[in-house]
């Protein structure tokens, strides 16, 4: 179009500049605008749906009927056929699918391609259900069937089912303006790479990606493939905290997580002077919510020699020691040089731990 304006301006060069300009008015007429043929291609609704989240948190069937449903609510309030969305419904996908094949048997985002081909949709949701220290998490994705791109996902949590109802709700939004925006073709499309900002409290933790350790937190601005990725973070006592990312190309996903446990120290005698390097001294023992990691600690009591030793906080537990002094090692006071004066040798009884 832009070409034969440019044509017929070079050709009506010294006619009247008046009958040009109602030529062209005419030929504007005829076409119709860029803006007006993407409104006539959009009529068309985008077909969405949302698959039976897979689960691994061992929840009955129900439960998980029930998180999926309040998902897909979420998403048709806000993806409705006046902004140019379809959703396919339950019943539809059950028969649009082979027989015995349910949408949750796969989650690699070949599969879901694979299965959103088959029901004819433009968007293909689907859910991660796990649990991890105690807690259930469900990893959000959202793919564009058409395109073979991953959008970006979100991450619901919970300590039980009606908690993690309510957070899904929030998905719910992100998912939707992750649609919307794609829709609109509003997406930085830098090739096929995205990038990843990790940061951790405490820091200096490992870091993998997809089994690969890619070095200890924090970690800014790494440059990875685009598409979906499952970061773990190992953490003290062989835990780990992992959660599965869809990294959007040309975007930034931002990871910011704090691992903090408790921290009981008990002694025999009791009312002993504990102190915890970095977190000071304390006459119960009691140190909440502090971050995750090993510690020094010194445990004193008049009369007795000083307890070393180290204890470690493991993430959402209560990590609880018990310590015994020793009669046969208290200390021996000369009450004329005013000095103390040990065994060369100190060995506790023994030393009692466990996390609950």
């Amino acid at each position: 179009m832009n070409n034969y304006c440019e044509k017929f301006f070079l050709a009506a060069n010294g006619l009247n500049r008046s009958l040009a300009l109602l030529v062209l008015l005419s030929l504007l007429l005829m076409f119709p605008s860029s803006k007006a043929l993407a409104t006539q291609a959009s009529d068309d609704p985008d077909t969405v749906t949302v698959s039976e989240f897979f689960n691994r948190a061992n929840l009955n069937r129900g439960e998980i009927t029930f998180l999926t449903d309040r998902l897909r609510d979420g998403l048709i309030r806000r993806l409705s056929m006046r902004d140019g969305f379809f959703h396919l419904t339950p019943e539809v996908l059950d028969v649009s699918l082979p027989s015995g094949v349910r949408e949750s048997d796969c989650l690699d985002d070949k599969c879901l391609f694979e299965q959103g081909d088959r029901l004819g949709v433009e968007y293909f949701v689907t859910g991660d259900l796990v649990r991890s220290s105690g807690k259930l998490l469900l990893n959000l994705k959202v793919l564009n069937i058409r395109d073979r791109r991953s959008l970006k996902g979100a991450t619901a949590r919970g300590i039980t089912v009606e908690d993690l109802e309510s957070d899904i709700e929030d998905a719910a939004a992100i998912l939707a303006n992750s649609i919307k925006k794609y829709a609109n073709k509003d997406v930085l499309l830098f090739g096929n790479e995205g990038y990843l900002n990790l940061k951790t409290h405490p820091e200096d933790l490992p870091v993998f990606i997809d089994g690969d350790f890619v070095g200890n937190s924090n970690i800014s601005v790494l440059k990875i493939p685009a598409g979906s990725h499952e970061i773990r973070i190992s953490l003290p006592e062989g835990d780990s905290w992992i959660r599965t990312v869809d990294i959007v190309a040309g975007e930034i996903e931002n990871i910011g997580e704090t691992f903090q446990g408790t921290l009981l120290v008990q002694t025999h005698p009791k009312d002993a002077t504990i102190y915890v390097e970095g977190l000071g001294q304390t006459s119960d023992g009691y140190y909440p919510d502090i971050p995750v990691g090993n510690y020094s600690m010194v445990a004193r009591m008049s009369g007795y020699a000083d307890i070393h030793s180290d204890v470690t906080v493991v993430w959402n537990e209560r990590s609880k020691f018990v310590f015994v002094f020793d009669r046969n090692e208290m200390v021996r006071w000369n009450k004329d040089k005013k000095q103390a004066m040990t065994r060369s040798l100190f060995l506790p009884s023994y030393i009692q731990w466990h996390s609950g």
